[in-house]
């Protein structure tokens, strides 16, 4: 699943990355799953663009946030 950038990624792939890390049933803070999921994507961190696209996606997967 690993790409250059985050921009390489649709805001529906990174939903459902999001559900597939939580698909484990454990209990995690918005700030664990965007450690985890900045992990499986392969990136340096989860500041700026990375941080906002990963928070929307976990925004969205929690039903917080329009599609």
């Amino acid at each position: 699943m690993r790409r250059a950038g985050i921009l390489d990624y649709s805001r529906a792939e990174l939903v459902q990355l999001v559900r597939w890390i939580e698909s484990d049933g454990l209990t995690r803070a918005d700030d664990e799953l965007l450690a985890s999921a900045t992990e499986v994507l392969g990136l340096a961190d989860a500041s700026g663009r990375v941080g906002r696209a990963l928070r929307a996606a976990i925004d969205e997967a929690h039903g917080s946030h329009p599609a």
